[in-house]
């Protein structure tokens, strides 16, 4: 019996030094790291933008007549004051000589009811004749100077309906097509527009916000202009971006969506931009000055919140509290607890403990020099 407890302990004290031995010999876990990044954050709330003409214009004639003439090619660029169209002017030409020519017979007529009255006077004042003769001649004078003030709207009238027929640019835009083709009579107020011009530069871009959204730009939003990015695909399906500035917000919310509409403008002489294409929005509320940057796959979650494992010199891991304010590409804008330059843990963290040595990754390339791009604003 005695031997046999003997051997049980012998054999017991060798289990537990194996055991021993073979958690001494366990592995580090491995792990990959990135460092904590410092740049400058823009803070955006998203939306989707709607492109629109800056103005657009139905061209209708305003007299009517058979369009003699288009002057310019459809789809072409147009500047203020170019002709687009000609409708005969001749009935107008000929109303304008007409109310001209009236006006010198009346005009002579005036001059001889002056002279007549002048003639008369001195007899009136004599005797020769009576006061109501010539009151007769003055109020004739009167009737042909009215008469004149007449002749002379109705040339202006004329000059005007001239000039109707004579069709011109009222912007710089481009020119839609052509609704009537020469040779077709036009009625002047027509429901049916001749064609269309949009002004293309500078181009429209509508979108709107969530009441929460825009709670957010009142308290959070610097500076005297907001800024946006408007961003939209080339025909290669890359992303191209263009900055533009609102100009306008609605005065109030939307009751039936919760939204407000806000309008902004786009510098567009390259045309990149066209009226009634849709885009992403990234309204700019404001910029964080030297932000941190904490790369996305090392945040953790737990109880006590938001946390990550932090590299220390000598190849352990600290657990270190955070608090994450905006959601980036890849990267978490965070609050306190780490520094620009940290190396943080983001791959392997499920068998890691406060105090474990850790075995590093190498890793292909060095994500500190990457772009930064926002994904959504919280």
């Amino acid at each position: 019996m005695g031997r046999l407890i003997i051997s049980l302990l012998i054999a017991i004290a060798f289990i537990g030094c194996s055991s021993d031995q073979a958690k001494k010999e366990k592995p580090a876990p491995s792990v990959e790291v990135e460092k904590v990044i410092q740049k400058d954050v823009p803070i955006y709330i998203d939306a989707v933008g709607n492109v629109g003409a800056w103005y657009t214009i139905d061209i209708r004639s305003q007299v009517t007549g058979i369009l003699q003439e288009a002057h310019v090619a459809e789809g072409q660029d147009v500047k203020v004051g170019q002709l687009i169209y000609t409708i005969d002017p001749a009935p107008f030409k000929a109303s304008l000589d007409k109310a001209e020519a009236q006006l010198r017979e009346d005009l002579a007529s005036l001059r001889l009811a002056e002279d007549k009255a002048l003639r008369y006077k001195d007899l009136a004042e004599q005797d020769y004749i009576s006061q109501l003769q010539y009151d007769e001649l003055i109020t004739n004078v009167e009737l042909m100077e009215a008469k004149v003030d007449v002749d002379k709207a109705q040339i202006e009238e004329a000059r005007i309906q001239l000039e109707y027929a004579y069709i011109r640019s009222p912007v710089n835009g481009k020119i839609s097509y052509n609704v009537l083709d020469p040779g077709n009579l036009v009625t002047a107020n027509s429901q049916y527009a001749l064609t269309s011009i949009r002004q293309m530069d500078p181009i429209l871009v509508d979108f709107s916000i969530s009441q929460k959204d825009f709670l957010k730009l009142q308290q959070q939003h610097e500076g005297d202009k907001t800024k946006f990015l408007y961003h939209m695909l080339d025909t290669d399906g890359n992303q191209m971006t263009k900055e533009g500035s609102v100009y306008f917000i609605d005065n109030n919310l939307d009751l039936s969506t919760g939204t407000i509409l806000l309008k902004g403008m786009i510098e567009n002489k390259d045309y990149s931009l066209w009226p009634g294409e849709f885009g992403k929005v990234q309204l700019i509320v404001k910029t964080v000055k030297d932000g941190t940057l904490v790369p996305h796959a090392a945040i953790q979650v737990g109880q006590k919140g938001e946390y990550i494992f932090v590299l220390q010199d000598d190849n352990t891991v600290k657990v270190q509290g955070v608090v994450t304010i905006e959601l980036f590409d890849d990267y978490f804008l965070v609050k306190g607890g780490v520094k620009p330059g940290d190396k943080v843990v983001t791959n392997g963290q499920i068998n890691l403990q406060p105090g474990i040595k850790v075995q590093v990754k190498q890793r292909d390339s060095n994500s500190e020099d990457g772009e930064i791009k926002q994904k959504k604003a919280a």
